[in-house]
């Protein structure tokens, strides 16, 4: 982070950890919804996106 200058404080560290806490936390959601189709591979990877798809959008967005 400091190659792009942001300064290593409270704040810099908490946004973070938060960002990473998000990106697993949504990716085990969608594994999950897709661990839990039937079908065949693909058709339970468009299960997994519909089903939660536009959620995961609008919490990452948010």
């Amino acid at each position: 982070m400091t190659f792009w200058g942001v300064n290593l404080d409270s704040v810099s560290m908490i946004t973070v950890i938060m960002c990473i806490g998000f990106a697993v936390d949504l990716s085990a959601h969608i594994a999950y919804a897709y661990s839990q189709a039937y079908g065949t591979s693909h058709e339970r990877a468009v299960f997994a996106m519909e089903t939660l798809g536009w959620p995961v959008f609008l919490t990452s967005t948010e």
